[in-house]
């Protein structure tokens, strides 16, 4: 895994979620630092400005991704900005794997979570529907949303 966080390119980033996904069935564990970085991957990933990296999303089955994304993430202790992120990116990925029902729970959430923390983002539903969170749904500012 290491070896793997150190080059930063969409390849490799999909390799980093499919060997922490066999990591995570073989019960294995993965460090602090390692958690962090790979954290930083999906920053770089899942951009809401950017068009859903296919491939990244899908390196591992939907449903797979989004356990391995709750194995590494859930007890990870997160300051008030990250941890929205840590909620959009997980809604990203249950969009993938059909998990409708809570997605617009969790952007709901996001948004409570921004306003409490006084963050600078907020969460909004896109103007045609957003069947998908990245390419229909955008973060914006709350100046812009007043």
């Amino acid at each position: 895994m290491s070896a793997l966080l150190n080059h930063h390119n969409r390849e490799v980033d999909t390799e980093v979620v499919r060997v922490a996904n066999a990591m995570r069935k073989e019960q294995q564990t993965v460090n602090a630092d390692e958690t962090r970085r790979i954290f930083e991957m999906y920053y770089s990933e899942i951009d809401p400005w950017a068009q859903l990296p296919v491939k990244f999303v899908n390196a591992v089955p939907p449903e797979e991704h989004v356990e391995t994304f709750h194995w590494l993430f859930d007890k990870v202790r997160l300051d008030d900005s990250k941890s929205v992120e840590r909620s959009y990116y997980l809604a990203v990925l249950e969009d993938v794997a059909g998990r409708r029902t809570k997605l617009w729970r969790r952007i709901a959430a996001c948004n409570r979570r921004s306003r409490k923390a006084q963050s600078a983002r907020r969460w909004t539903r896109g103007s045609s529907g957003c069947p998908r969170i990245p390419s229909k749904c955008l973060i914006t500012s709350q100046a812009d949303s007043t």
